[in-house]
């Protein structure tokens, strides 16, 4: 992990606000209009009664997650005050709670807030796993995607279809459904799960459809299923009172929707974050117009999620899904744009990282030809995959970050476009907000599997030295040693590709000269071949780019309008802005290219 402050205990939770709830101690003290307002501003107020029962206990100091709750269960209450002269009753929702594995917390909440007869019609727990597949069918593993969205088209059709005739037209009927794998007792296992809800916006709607994945940061199980308790209210509040008819949110909305999933769960920046977002899937009229790989940006971008992965198609994906039990060699970069020069880095790494000698996988098809044996003696590694990695940090150093983040909001075309560009590659791409190395190192390797794949970066000789400089350290206790420790931890292998200098000297793993104070370091690392030089690269295609910066020579030559710029780029990502541009772009190469980059 990262060097945050330990997880804790919010202090919302540490104080005692929620521990005081319970169902049968909450009363409602007054529920009335406010004589000089309108209509829709109710007032009401719990109050807890006193440990004698007497009920003249202290007014409570009710948490987010508490007035949520109780919120939706005076819902119906609330609109039969503010219409009592209408004819027709108001609506409520209404419906069905389903969850197992470590997750018990959800529907307790409404319990214990009050009121819940105005909101829950069953709820369920389906522990045991042959009683679960009794219900929802069988299954290999139980933290799955597919089971919250079997568990939901369950318990939505069982709470619909009895009571469709006698509340139909008054209710807006839900199922929500959570499977959590929380901390075991050794603490080794996949901390994680999944959330769903089906729901109608309003009575005789079309039902939509939100299924989250949720990483657990607490360091017990008690504190992680408290927090999918909160979560899961966060979620059916926000899903019942943000998203209104068939139209979809609005981008405000939206962001008001991601943030208000995170109230009473802490923030990444103040360190005590209980939960991670980290993949989220819509479907239905109240999502409309959402675009998954835009709401994943904005996860990674408010810190809501260490990281989000896209597969070639474009899809979020779970990095367990697709790298598990794998080889994975990872290039960091911004991609503006994707050039020649990075492809023939991931081929020269790859060569070097997949290939392996038959009965001896610690030698190379190029270690075996430097021995003088001619034949083919190169066996791709099994699982290999290349990843490409955009991060929302800085990585370059040089004031040259993300173009689609301003203090105005999101460019969310500029990202797709970009994200599109680089996965014309054939290669999936990693959107993360990691600076160090040892934290992409740490969040992939927990994806491959402890000693159950392999890990590499391939990088440049301008990254190196980056990597290598002490001021970057600054925040971890055992400065640039702490770093490499970490990294070392992961079983992370480094491919340091070469460059050029100013007289198109090449400058390679081995020749490369760094500060005094670290190149004890650096030598050590080589030797013990934690980096490794990549040997097998195009020398006159490095000698083309020359000294500067790749992506930087494209782009000034687009700027400036020199149409040499595509030969040095990939022709499947040249074809990809050529085909896609808009028809006005097109018609000027140079704002089509641009509006890729």
């Amino acid at each position: 992990m990262s060097s945050r402050a330990p997880l804790r205990r919010p202090n919302s939770f540490r104080n005692g606000n929620v521990r005081p709830f319970r169902s049968n101690n909450v009363l409602i003290r007054t529920l009335r209009t406010s004589p000089s307002s309108s209509s829709s501003s109710l007032r009401f107020s719990p109050c807890l009664s006193s440990s004698n029962g007497q009920g003249a206990g202290e007014e409570s100091l009710f948490t987010r997650t508490a007035e949520k709750a109780l919120a939706i269960n005076l819902r119906n209450a609330k609109e039969r005050v503010l219409n009592s002269t209408d004819a027709d009753e108001p609506w409520t929702n209404y419906g069905t709670f389903a969850e197992i594995g470590a997750a018990q917390e959800v529907a307790r909440w409404f319990f214990r807030v009050g009121g819940a007869a105005g909101t829950v019609a069953k709820s369920v727990s389906a522990y045991d796993m042959t009683i679960s597949d009794t219900q929802y069918g069988a299954a290999k593993r139980y933290v799955t995607m597919e089971r919250v969205q079997s568990m939901l088209e369950y318990e939505y059709l069982q709470c619909q279809l009895p009571l469709q005739t006698q509340r139909g037209s008054k209710t807006a009927f839900f199922a929500f459904a959570d499977t959590i794998a929380a901390r075991s007792y050794r603490g080794d296992n996949e901390q994680h799960g999944w959330l769903g809800l089906k729901f109608q916006t309003e009575p005789g709607s079309t039902p939509s459809r939100i299924i989250i994945h949720i990483r657990l940061l607490d360091n017990t199980a008690e504190l992680q299923q408290e927090a999918t308790g909160v979560l899961g209210v966060n979620l059916l509040h926000s899903c019942f009172t943000l998203l209104k008819g068939e139209d979809g949110p609005t981008p405000a909305v939206l962001d008001e929707f991601l943030a208000s999933l995170m109230d009473d769960l802490g923030t990444w920046d103040d360190g005590n974050q209980r939960i991670q977002i980290d993949l989220m899937k819509f479907e239905g009229p109240a999502f409309a117009g959402v675009d998954e790989r835009a709401v994943a940006l904005r996860l990674v971008e408010r810190k809501i999620c260490e990281a989000t992965v896209f597969d070639t198609d474009g899809r979020v994906r779970l990095p367990s899904d697709m790298f598990y039990k794998k080889n994975v060699l990872v290039l960091r970069g911004l991609f503006r744009p994707f050039t020649k020069l990075h492809e023939d880095m991931i081929s020269a790494a790859s060569a070097e990282f997949f290939c392996e000698e038959e009965g001896n996988p610690s030698r190379t098809i190029y270690e075996s030809t430097k021995n003088g044996q001619d034949e083919e003696v190169c066996y791709l590694r099994d699982a290999s995959q290349v990843l490409l990695e955009i991060s929302t940090a800085d990585i370059t150093h040089n004031g040259d970050s993300l173009d689609w983040t301003t203090t105005l909001g999101l460019d969310e075309k500029k990202f797709l476009n970009r994200l599109d560009a680089v996965l014309a590659t054939g290669h999936p791409v990693m959107l993360s907000n990691f600076f160090e190395y040892f934290r992409v190192a740490q969040y992939l390797q927990q994806a491959i599997g402890k000693g159950k794949g392999h890990l590499a970066i391939v990088l440049g000789v301008p990254a190196i030295k980056s990597l290598f400089d002490e001021q970057y350290y600054k925040t971890l206790s055992g400065g640039i040693l702490e770093n490499f420790g970490r990294m070392a931890r992961a079983d992370l292998s480094m491919y340091l590709y070469p460059t050029v200098d100013e007289k198109d000297n090449v400058i390679t793993a081995n020749t490369l000269e760094l500060t005094e104070e670290v190149d004890d370091l650096y030598q050590f690392l080589l030797k013990r071949k934690v980096i490794r030089p990549v040997e097998f690269f195009d020398k006159a295609l490095l000698t083309k780019f020359g000294s500067q910066s790749a992506s930087k020579k494209v782009s000034d030559m687009v700027e400036s309008g020199d149409d040499a710029w595509m030969e040095y780029m990939p022709g499947k990502v040249v074809d990809y802005i050529k085909e896609n541009g808009t028809e006005e772009e097109t018609l000027d190469i140079k704002a089509a290219v641009k509006s890729y980059m």
